[in-house]
């Protein structure tokens, strides 16, 4: 990870951490190298979009504008299918991790609740002027929030950004408990493939046609609210 970097281990798993009033969730933290860099404090929360829906471990990366960890439009990566079906971010955070191209991975290792809030600090400099942010809605077959590719403004202190949730595309919309991870469900590595539309679009939301009762599990966007603070 970062220039001049081959190797798929973590050399930056950041110190995220989940408010949600008294609760902290602790983050994953090891030894970050700062050579001229400057921090991004990221602070992500879920506005509660939906009284119930939780938001998996998000991945988070600074890196260069060479890296889509996805495009709307485009098929899922198989890294990015993991996350967005099961709400595993390992694959797709090593994946970065091992790319010239990042310069900084951070994995929570708590999920995101509803009205709660997760804060990190990203290194950043030169061309790793970009970050990107996911995280798998857990009551769904494929939905995911993504912040894609956004160019951080060096020149401003502090941005604010409204994400939407994201269809991988991967699994058809069956909203059933047999093919969904998270509660109620509990159904991880299981899918319904037949139907899957085959690319990434905005996730059209959860409207009762299964087991799923959408006014408890649905969504209006954005799902979660991102802000960027320079330090």
């Amino acid at each position: 990870m970062g220039e001049g970097s081959e190797s798929g281990a973590f050399r930056a798993v950041g110190s995220g951490t989940c408010e949600d009033e008294a609760q902290r969730v602790p983050g994953i933290q090891t030894n970050a190298v700062a050579r001229r860099n400057f921090l991004v404090r990221f602070v992500i929360s879920v506005p509660r979009p939906s009284p119930k829906q939780i938001i998996s471990p998000p991945v988070i990366a600074s890196h260069s504008a060479k890296i889509r960890v996805f495009v709307p439009g485009s098929p899922a990566s198989t890294e990015l299918s993991m996350l967005a079906e099961d709400g595993n971010p390992l694959a797709l955070a090593t994946l970065l991790d091992g790319s010239d191209e990042v310069l900084d991975v951070k994995v929570a290792d708590g999920p995101l609740l509803p009205g709660a809030t997760m804060v990190f600090e990203l290194e950043s400099r030169g061309r790793f002027n970009r970050v990107s942010a996911v995280g798998m809605l857990v009551t769904t077959n494929d939905g995911f929030f993504g912040l894609e590719n956004f160019l951080v403004d060096r020149s401003s202190r502090n941005e604010r950004v409204s994400v939407p949730a994201w269809d991988a595309g991967t699994e058809f919309n069956n909203e059933l408990c047999g093919f969904i991870p998270g509660p109620p469900c509990g159904s991880p590595l299981v899918r319904d493939t037949d139907g899957a539309e085959g690319f990434i679009h905005t996730h059209p939301g959860l409207h009762g046609g299964g087991d799923l009762s959408p006014s408890d599990w649905s969504w209006q966007n954005p799902v979660v609210d991102i802000r960027i603070m320079k330090k």
